[in-house]
């Protein structure tokens, strides 16, 4: 579901940028017209955009992209505003819908992680169940239960990712090499 989710974001961004900003910037393109024309203008007419370039009030930097349709007959045709939203909804309802696959995979991967580390018991994890004060203990000061009860504790440990393949292999080593000494 990832993949899906930075797969639409990506459509998201060039569906912007193609409807967009390519015209915006570079509006003389081959390709904005080849793409426009059939979407925003009737079969006899050409698409023709322009752009403009200044400061605002504040004298901040704006651009203006002003986009027509043009009859044989001259009359242009106003289509800013439809190609301005083929690209802001047509780019940004996937961009968002892939934004919100991305984040519940990673929460839900996140959730599912917290619930295995907090699963099972309690207690601190042991791996070699060495006995405290005043508890039995058997040979070698291993708890009576034995070999695969330290074993399995190990293994749980293991599949609930509480440790890494290294030190469950170490820790296996180690139970082994104690039972057998």
């Amino acid at each position: 579901m990832l993949k899906w989710g930075y797969l639409l974001m990506f459509a998201g961004v060039v569906i912007a940028v193609l409807f967009v900003f390519l015209p915006l910037y570079a509006p003389d393109n081959a390709l904005s017209k080849a793409m426009l024309t059939p979407l925003l203008c009737r079969s006899d007419e050409n698409y023709v955009s322009d752009t403009a370039f200044g400061t605002g009030f504040d004298r901040a930097p704006n651009a203006s992209l002003n986009s027509y349709c043009v009859a044989p007959s001259g009359e242009r045709r106003d289509v800013s505003t439809s190609q301005i939203n083929i690209g802001l909804f047509g780019g940004g309802i996937p961009f968002i819908v892939g934004l919100l696959l991305v984040l519940l995979t990673r929460f839900v991967a996140t959730f599912r992680q917290a619930a295995t580390m907090g699963s099972g018991s309690t207690t601190p994890f042991n791996p070699t169940n060495q006995s405290g004060p005043g508890e039995q203990a058997g040979r070698n000061g291993s708890e009576v239960g034995g070999l695969s009860e330290k074993l399995a504790d190990v293994d749980a440990a293991y599949s609930a990712r509480r440790i890494s393949r290294d030190e469950y292999e170490s820790l296996r080593k180690k139970i082994i090499d104690e039972a057998t000494s």
